[in-house]
C-alpha cells in the first residue's frame, strides 16, 4: 500500500511512520512561533529580574500565595538557597504582604494563621495614621473598633509579632483577653471619648497608670521547643530558629541525602526527559535501587 507522500519522495513506509509519531508526540506540548516568542520574553525578564533583584522577585513570588501555607514554606526554602534572610514579622515594621529591608524579605502579616486580609489592612492603616504602636495596650485601644477579633490578636502574639514590646509571648497569651475585655467594657460604659484618670500627666505618668489600668499576668517565656512549635504551626516554617539545629552537624555526618539534593535530582531528571544537552550524559550522583538515608523533622 502506497503511503501518500513520503514513499514518493523517497522516504520509506518505517521510517515514514516513525517520523510521524515524533512529530505527534512532539505536538502534544509544542507552541506555535508567537506562542513560543511571548514566552520567551516573559522567562527573559524573570530570569533578569531574579538575578539582578532577588529579594524583590521572591518577595513578589511569594505574595502571589498569600495566605498559602502550602505554597509558601517551597519558596521561603528557595529564599534560603539563594541566601536571602526571611524576618519574622512585627507589628510596627510588616506590612499586609511581603516586603524587602535592605535586601531581606520581611514576613508579611497576611501570611500569618488565622489573621484576615480586613484586620490586617485595618491595622497597617491605623499604624500608618497614627504613628507606630507602643505598646501591646497601646495596640488593643487603637484597634477596638476594627474589626480585629481576639483570635487573630492571638494569632499575632505566637507569631512573635508582638515581642518588640518586651513582654513573654506567654505572658501575652495569659493577658491578652482580659485586656481586650476591659477596653471593650469601658467602650460599653460609654467612656470612649472622654478624659479620664489614665489620660492626665506626662507620658512617664500615662505609661504608669497604665500598669495599674491593664493587669498583666506575668509568666516566663515558653521553651524554645515551645516558641518553635507555635511558630511553624502560625507562619508554616520555622524562622527564629530550628528543633535541629543543635543536631546539624550530627545529622550531616549520618544522612547521605538532603532535600536540596531531592530537588537538584528533580530538576536533573526533568532536564533529561526534555533532553536539554549538557545534562543527557551526565552521571548522576544519586540512582534507583540505591540506599540512601534520609531526616525528615516533622
Amino acid at each position: 500500500m502506497e503511503v501518500p507522500g513520503c514513499v514518493r519522495n523517497g522516504i520509506d513506509e518505517k521510517s515514514a511512520n516513525k517520523i510521524f509519531d515524533e512529530m505527534a508526540e512532539f505536538a502534544k506540548y509544542a507552541f506555535n512561533k508567537s506562542h513560543a516568542a511571548c514566552y520567551a520574553v516573559i522567562a527573559y525578564r524573570t530570569a533578569y529580574l531574579k538575578a539582578y533583584y532577588p529579594a524583590e522577585f521572591m518577595a513578589a513570588t511569594l505574595n502571589s500565595f498569600l495566605g498559602n501555607l502550602d505554597k509558601i514554606p517551597q519558596y521561603i526554602d528557595e529564599c534560603k538557597l539563594l541566601g536571602i534572610e526571611i524576618l519574622k514579622p512585627e507589628i510596627n515594621k510588616s506590612d499586609s504582604k511581603f516586603t524587602t529591608e535592605k535586601a531581606k524579605i520581611r514576613f508579611g502579616l497576611g501570611s500569618i494563621k488565622n489573621v484576615g486580609t480586613v484586620p490586617v489592612s485595618n491595622i497597617v492603616k491605623e499604624r500608618k495614621e497614627n504613628g507606630p504602636y507602643k505598646s501591646f495596650t497601646d495596640f488593643c485601644e487603637r484597634i477596638a473598633n476594627e474589626q480585629v477579633n481576639k483570635k487573630c490578636v492571638e494569632s499575632l502574639i505566637k507569631a512573635g509579632a508582638f515581642d518588640e514590646f518586651g513582654q513573654t509571648r506567654s505572658t501575652l497569651l495569659a493577658s491578652f483577653e482580659a485586656i481586650i475585655d476591659t477596653i471593650q467594657s469601658g467602650r460599653k460604659k460609654g467612656l470612649d471619648g472622654q478624659v479620664s484618670m489614665f489620660d492626665l500627666g506626662s507620658a512617664e505618668e500615662k505609661n504608669q497608670m497604665n500598669e495599674i489600668k491593664y493587669q498583666f499576668e506575668e509568666h516566663e517565656e515558653m521553651s524554645n521547643k515551645e516558641l518553635l512549635s507555635i511558630e511553624k504551626e502560625m507562619l508554616g516554617i520555622y524562622i527564629s530558629g530550628h528543633p535541629l539545629e543543635k543536631l546539624r552537624a550530627q545529622i550531616e555526618v549520618q544522612s547521605t541525602i538532603n532535600t536540596i539534593n531531592l530537588r537538584q535530582l528533580d530538576e536533573q531528571m526533568s532536564s533529561q526527559m526534555m533532553g536539554e544537552e549538557g545534562v543527557r550524559n551526565e552521571k548522576p550522583k544519586f540512582v534507583d535501587g540505591q540506599k540512601v538515608k534520609y531526616c525528615r523533622n516533622y
